[in-house]
């Protein structure tokens, strides 16, 4: 319920309450007015004949009766005119206060609409100068990303352009290693290490980190017995590749011939566990077992390696040695009889080994043998 509607309200009450008091008194004056004229009747009919006794106290009573309400009657009607005195200014300040509060509520009212208008202004010019910031942000943003770009592009171009200059020359660089390399490769198989040596320095002058370089390097320095290096060079590979199998077996190889036995065995035991199937590495393991005088565990290593290589007679005369080197110890038959077979099998595969057995301490005990004579000779 609004302000305005609870002063009508109490107005309209206290109007309600007023009206009753009217009332009331209009009854009473009735009541008094009849009381009245009974008793003005009765006193003069008193007057003009003569009543009984109890007509007459009855008449008195009445009239004395209507004498004090007609007293109450002035009393209580100038008590209401006190309060319906008292109620009209009442209603005259609660009409005042109703125009007071009607006026504050138009005055509150048109400041309201005219604050609400100023702040619906100041919205619209926010509006206005934040679109108009954020189109500056924007350009701003879009300006500095545009420079950004320009010299990511720039710089990704210069950056290309190098990167492709060095791809250029390192592709130019490897394309004549690579040819170097080749020149080398068929040096060694031709028999000519030291022209192999000389292509495989020029290579590594211009491909250092070609692991292949440095192995087939130490390959032309051990065939020109230049151990110290090969081993060196070996040992580069290694680093270059750690799980470069061949230059393992190799530095084992040249660890051997150096005499350093255990350090070959576990150069040999890291080849095999990098590749398995690695038939040198197997061969080479067995041949410095047989060094080491551990006979038994040398046959399984050649045994591997003529399981793995079949082409290659190596294998095949590795443990010809090794069974020489068990008859010259133990003088069983057995261990004659496989020793010239293998070595029987070996010179099918090459006969390289007819000199090199004719020469080989390790068959000793055979060289005096007319089988090994027969099967040797030229």
């Amino acid at each position: 319920m609004s302000d305005n509607e609870t002063q009508k309200s109490i107005v309209t009450r206290d109007g309600a309450d007023l009206t009753k008091w009217i009332c009331l008194m209009v009854w009473v004056a009735i009541f008094c007015i009849i009381g009245f004229t009974v008793f003005c009747v009765s006193s003069v009919q008193s007057s003009l004949q003569k009543a009984p006794v109890g007509e007459t106290s009855l008449l008195s009573l009445m009239a004395v009766f209507s004498a004090v309400m007609a007293l109450v009657f002035v009393v209580f009607g100038f008590f209401l005119f006190v309060k319906a005195s008292e109620m009209k200014e009442e209603l005259k300040r609660a009409a005042e206060m109703n125009e007071k509060i009607q006026e504050c509520k138009n005055s509150a009212y048109t400041e309201f609409r005219e604050q609400s208008g100023e702040i619906r202004t100041l919205k619209a010019d926010a509006e206005r100068e934040i679109r108009g910031l954020r189109d500056t942000i924007t350009l701003e943003i879009d300006k500095a990303a545009k420079q950004a770009a320009e010299k990511v592009v720039e710089e990704s171009n210069k950056r290309f352009k190098e990167e492709a200059d060095r791809a250029r020359q390192a592709s130019g660089k490897r394309m004549e290693a690579e040819q170097l390399f080749s020149t080398g490769n068929k040096a060694i198989k031709e028999g000519r290490p030291k022209e192999a040596l000389k292509s495989y320095n020029d290579a590594i002058a211009l491909e250092p980190g070609f692991a292949p370089l440095h192995y087939n390097r130490g390959v032309a320095l051990a065939k020109l017995d230049g151990m110290d290096e090969a081993l060196l060079a070996f040992k580069t590979a290694i680093e270059l590749d750690p799980i470069y199998a061949f230059a393992h077996a190799s530095l084992a190889l040249v660890l051997a011939k150096k005499e350093r036995y255990v350090e070959s065995i576990e150069s040999f035991d890291k080849a095999i566990e990098l590749d398995p199937d690695n038939a040198t590495a197997h061969d080479g393991r067995g041949v410095v077992l047989c060094k080491l005088g551990r006979f038994m565990e040398a046959i399984p290593e050649h045994d591997m390696a003529i399981r793995l290589d079949q082409k290659d007679g190596s294998g095949l005369y590795n443990r010809a040695c090794v069974y020489s080197l068990l008859y010259n110890r133990e003088k069983r038959p057995e261990q004659r009889a496989h020793s010239l077979a293998d070595l029987a099998e070996a010179i099918k595969l090459d006969a390289k080994f007819k000199k090199q057995a004719r020469e080989d301490a390790d068959f000793q005990a055979l060289w005096d043998d007319p089988d090994f004579k027969k099967l040797t000779e030229e």
